[in-house]
């Protein structure tokens, strides 16, 4: 009795045909779902879907710089060199927690733990857009400079994030004093326009790859990537993205020829 009552909603398996068209018919209804959602988006200008970008693409970064720094933090050697280095030493000498804890943590919390201290030491959380990286990065030497224009446009994303992550895209006071140049009212929904779009995702390529040079990968086709992205960073333009991923492959294999810039 209890195994027909659990089963009795499956499909028909012994009729092959009024299996077939139920599974037929259900596709149709999700497609016509499908559909229905994508008219919904065309209308709104994809609002929904830019939203989900937004967030995603500020979540990527976060793990990128998190994920590298926890590489640095793992190596004893690093950690050696930070712990002697002048500026660091301040800030290594100074991280506080539970020792015993921290002993019977796995290796992988460990270096996390390690990670989050650290972030607390820098204040990394409380820094705004790109600085709340910077201030990690400079934690294990891999800091640099960043230009106004990008800085503004990565304060612009993170701010964007945040009042769609906690406020549902209604604009508050703090978005208008962090980006008093974006054209919108307190109390009003953010919009995601094309351009716009297109804007925060140039600005976070340009980022990625500033990273990799700074971890080494200095190619000259990367480099005229980032400059032409720079000079593109507010038109919306499709430009030839090289595969960075490929090109660190290559390197190390002895494919590729190092060009340094």
């Amino acid at each position: 009795m209890i195994v027909r009552e659990n089963t009795k909603d499956l499909p028909n398996f012994n009729n092959k045909d009024v299996y077939l068209k139920e599974t037929i018919d259900d596709r149709i209804q999700h497609y016509k779902k499908f559909d229905e959602f994508i008219n919904k988006e065309k209308k709104s200008n994809y609002s929904y879907i830019y939203r989900i970008v937004i967030i995603r693409l500020w979540g990527i970064l976060e793990v990128m710089i998190d994920d590298f720094v926890m590489s640095k933090l793992s190596d004893p050697d690093n950690l050696k060199t930070f712990s002697e280095d002048k500026e660091l030493k301040g800030i290594f000498e100074d991280l506080k927690g539970p020792v015993v804890n921290f002993l019977l943590m796995p290796s992988s919390q460990q270096i996390e733990y390690l990670l989050e201290l650290l972030k607390r030491k820098v204040n990394a959380t409380l820094g705004d857009g790109i600085e709340r990286f910077e201030r990690l990065l400079n934690a294990v030497q891999y800091g640099g400079k960043v230009h106004t224009k990008i800085k503004d446009v990565m304060l612009e994303l993170s701010q964007v994030r945040n009042i769609l992550v906690h406020r549902n895209g209604e604009v508050d006071s703090r978005f208008k004093k962090k980006c008093p140049w974006v054209d919108v009212s307190v109390g009003e929904q953010i919009s995601i326009t094309d351009d716009k779009l297109d804007l925060y995702l140039n600005v976070c390529r340009w980022y990625v790859v500033e990273f990799a040079a700074r971890d080494g990968i200095q190619e000259a086709e990367l480099k005229a990537y980032q400059d032409e992205l720079f000079k593109k960073i507010n038109e919306k333009k499709t430009i030839y993205q090289p595969d960075i991923q490929k090109i660190a492959e290559e390197l190390r294999a002895g494919k590729r020829q190092r060009s340094l810039v």
